[in-house]
């Protein structure tokens, strides 16, 4: 029998925790089987030793209208859920502090697509923002997601919640005040119609860079990895860290190494390396990988 190749290059899925801001090419939404990752508090609130942590801007309950093609904005005001000292975002201080504009919704594959417009009403900067949408029972779900991250979740769906980054086009991913950005945001919406009970939040991390790794980027299958047990292929990832404290990155394919975490190894500059061993036996084909980067400068991971 020949051997076959199994490919994980197109259907990487990068998950940073908690979080902090998305890469390069945006991810399809992953099926995400026994989430093994480490439990995350629904609110985090700012360090006291005058490090950056992440901040709530504000959380929203959006209902689609298919027969206008506009998105209610309804502010959620819950007893879980508190804007940051900065208050940036939460009315009445800002009205139109989010703003979304729908491009075009398929009733075949039930994709709205939307421009997501976040606006800073305050002269305080924020760093490294993002719009989250919270999966949930009725199976909405952003299709373009830049990462995945736990932070702040709210009841139903999975623990893990996608998210896109605002901002992407500032090299520091820095949000200045009174400064506003517009970002691409696709939406399943599935069937039956459920055009309503989906929330969304904006955070950011304050007063400066998020600690985190921000982002898991050129992810490289150097050779091909066959359908037998024993077979070994290298893939590399960058990782970058604002702090550049990067202390350990690791691969979570169960399916073809049999193991449930498999630590890269640091090679040089932003680049670390990992040699995958089919295990398992798994048959070729495409499959989706989960790789986690953890920072030395990052609390609580």
């Amino acid at each position: 029998m020949i051997p076959k190749p199994i490919s994980l290059l197109l259907t990487i899925f990068v998950l940073i925790i908690f979080g902090c801001s998305g890469g390069g090419d945006k991810l399809a939404a992953p099926d995400i089987p026994g989430d093994t990752s480490p439990q995350v508090p629904s609110e985090l609130e700012a360090n006291t030793d005058g490090q950056s942590s992440r901040v709530l801007w504000g959380l929203w309950d959006l209902h689609f209208d298919p027969a206008t093609n506009q998105v209610e904005i309804t502010p959620v005001r819950s007893s879980d859920f508190h804007a940051d000292v900065t208050d940036m975002l939460l009315p009445p201080n800002c009205d139109d502090c989010l703003g979304i504009a729908v491009t075009a919704f398929d009733p075949v594959t039930r994709i709205l697509s939307t421009d997501v417009t976040v606006r800073n009403p305050t002269p305080l900067t924020g760093w490294d923002v993002r719009g989250i949408l919270f999966t949930n029972d009725y199976g909405h779900l952003m299709t373009n997601a830049d990462d995945w991250t736990g932070l702040w979740d709210v009841p139903g769906g999975g623990t893990l919640n996608p998210f896109g980054t605002f901002a992407t086009d500032w090299d520091t991913r820095e949000f200045a005040g009174l400064g506003e950005s517009t970002e691409p945001f696709e939406v399943y919406i599935p069937i039956p119609p459920s055009y309503f009970a989906i929330t969304f939040a904006v955070d950011a991390s304050w007063p400066g860079h998020c600690k985190d790794p921000w982002t898991i980027d050129d992810f490289t299958q150097v050779d091909e990895l066959y359908d037998y047990v024993g077979a070994t292929a290298t893939v590399t990832v960058d990782v970058f860290d604002w702090q550049d404290d990067v202390s350990k990155v690791t691969l979570v394919a169960p399916e073809i190494t049999g193991q449930s975490f498999t630590p890269f190894t640091y090679e040089s500059g932003n680049t670390w390396t990992v040699e995958i061993v089919n295990n398992t036996g798994v048959s070729s084909g495409e499959y989706e990988v989960r790789i986690i980067a953890d920072s030395t400068d990052s609390p609580g991971i």
